[in-house]
């Protein structure tokens, strides 16, 4: 894991850590640049939480002692910022493309992508979910699944609708839910009304342990853009959803052996050529 960013680390641990190193680890991302200046006391005071948890998190990312751990964070956060400020803006942004999709790739696991291809190969129905800007990630991998041959429904409606719909699914339906934060009303109501009646649910989201994530039989973390925001680098948040879209249909289709996926995308080109 030497080569891998700090941030990409808390990411991938954090399904093994503790409430409170998870606390402890979302604060570290949400106050990065700032954290040259936070001592452990002023750490454990910000949390709540004692110093042990924090020694604790700091071992599983394998650091010896907390300075340690600050001096690597800093010097990667300064060679960011560094960049930032010594490329034209198309390189700058071209750069921060590499990053956030590397950090992307670090935390992707394969195991869980085959296990959610699993389901949505097995499901009868198939229904995503995602509000905002995270909507916009969800339809375009619900035509990219509609044009394989699958049957995708979007419920990206008012959330009433939303939650209504979800709360008719059946034992072989699937719902996937994309919320970056996992905290989005109508989505994690709506996973909760899946689950109570027996729907498969995965989840997509930059946070463990989220409120979305306690309905999900498979969870996946990604790296959001708005890691950057706080040194004014705004990147779609559409990124590293679209990203994932493509991983997972990419993994899709590796196991696709009677290439039934890939006919059904051709046939659908040609329809839709014919008509052009």
């Amino acid at each position: 894991m030497e080569n891998i960013s700090i941030l990409s680390k808390l990411s991938m641990i954090q399904g093994s850590c503790t409430k409170k190193e998870v606390k402890i680890a979302n604060y570290i991302r949400d106050n990065v640049r700032n954290i040259r200046n936070i001592k452990i006391e002023e750490l454990s005071k910000a949390t709540g939480i004692g110093y042990s948890p924090i020694y604790s998190l700091i071992d599983k990312l394998g650091f010896k002692g907390y300075r340690d751990f600050i001096i690597a964070i800093v010097a990667e956060q300064e060679r960011l910022e560094t960049n930032n400020l010594n490329l034209d803006a198309t390189e700058n942004i071209f750069l921060y493309y590499q990053d956030i999709l590397q950090r992307n790739n670090q935390i992707f696991y394969s195991d869980k992508l085959l296990e959610t291809v699993t389901l949505l190969k097995k499901a009868k129905a198939i229904y995503l979910v995602g509000v905002g800007n995270t909507g916009l990630a969800v339809k375009e991998l619900a035509n990219r699944l509609f044009s394989f041959g699958f049957a995708c429904s979007n419920l990206v409606e008012d959330e009433n609708n939303t939650i209504m719909r979800a709360s008719l699914m059946q034992p072989d339906d699937l719902l996937i839910c994309m919320s970056l934060e996992g905290k989005t009303q109508a989505v994690v109501a709506a996973a909760k009304e899946a689950k109570n009646n027996g729907a498969n649910v995965v989840a997509v989201t930059s946070k463990y342990n989220s409120d979305l994530s306690k309905y999900a039989d498979v969870n996946h973390i990604v790296v959001s853009s708005s890691l950057y925001e706080k040194s004014e680098i705004f990147i779609s948040v559409l990124l590293p959803l679209i990203y994932w879209n493509d991983n997972l249909i990419q993994v899709l289709l590796s196991m696709d052996k009677d290439r039934q996926y890939l006919e059904n995308k051709v046939k659908s080109n040609k329809i839709l050529k014919k008509y052009r």
